[in-house]
């Protein structure tokens, strides 16, 4: 694809695409002892995955996976804040992909999440604020801000964003539903 800006696009859903697992996961997640390692490699060795606990108070995952089209590596630093009836996680640290065939060298940092109601009503998770993405390669630059659910749910999954080339030329506007869909429209 020789459309930096596009290329960019395809990154940005790949964060989105993953929030949707949180609807209605209220399931204590997997709480790995410091120094415990995972790795995977699937049957048909499409790519490598390996994690380990770094540290454990605060819980941080260190990670690296890679594939003959790309290399992932992360790590979950976090700051968690009680309000009384909600928790937030805010991630403090970025990821990074490399997409082996155009050098592309993106990097991203992540929106905030909240559990809420954990006293009375309904749970639920939200994932609201801002994610950032830059291409340290192109010098293009992306934005997704995921809305804030209203009353009644409304404007629940919603996200808007934007694609600039490194002159900070808006290239595509993205329109999406964190649950469902991503598009990425010409500007």
């Amino acid at each position: 694809m020789k459309d930096s800006c596009m290329r960019l696009a395809y990154v940005m859903a790949f964060p989105i695409a993953s929030l949707r697992e949180s609807i209605d996961r209220f399931r204590i997640p997997f709480n790995s002892i410091l120094g415990e390692t995972f790795d995977y490699i699937p049957q048909d060795n499409s790519f490598k995955l390996i994690t380990e606990q770094v540290l454990h108070e605060p819980p941080i995952c260190a990670g690296h996976c890679e594939s003959e089209n790309f290399i992932f590596y992360a790590n979950t630093n976090i700051k968690s804040s009680f309000w009384g009836k909600s928790i937030d996680i805010e991630p403090q640290s970025s990821a990074h992909i490399i997409l082996k065939s155009s050098q592309d060298h993106i990097v991203y940092k992540g929106a905030t999440s909240s559990i809420e109601n954990i006293i009375f009503g309904k749970m639920y998770i939200e994932h609201h604020g801002e994610f950032s993405f830059s291409n340290s390669t192109t010098g293009d630059s992306g934005t997704l801000k995921l809305e804030k659910r209203g009353w009644g749910g409304s404007n629940a999954y919603i996200v808007h964003g934007e694609i600039c080339d490194k002159s900070g030329k808006v290239r595509y506007k993205i329109e999406a539903r964190w649950d469902s869909y991503l598009k990425a429209i010409d500007a």
